[in-house]
């Protein structure tokens, strides 16, 4: 059950990280100087945090079940 914590933890982690990430560009793009290419790159960027997170959301799992992205309370 240990190991499953810590994967369970470190998707967690990894992301928190890209959620702080995709923050940092949200920020970013508010910021005066970023011209119109820029904001669509920016949030290109953050679609592809996006994405990552919903990757590492279903793919993070132990005994074909997902630990993050799950219904599932318990595991046997």
């Amino acid at each position: 059950m240990m190991s499953i914590a810590q994967i369970a933890d470190q998707g967690y982690n990894n992301i928190n990280k890209m959620l702080l990430r995709a923050n940092e560009l949200a920020v970013q793009s508010t910021n005066k100087i970023y011209k119109d290419a820029d904001r669509i790159a920016l949030n290109n960027e953050i679609q592809n945090i996006i994405d990552e997170i919903d990757n590492i959301a279903t793919g993070i799992g132990f005994n074909n079940t997902s630990l993050i992205n799950s219904s599932i309370k318990q595991i046997n």
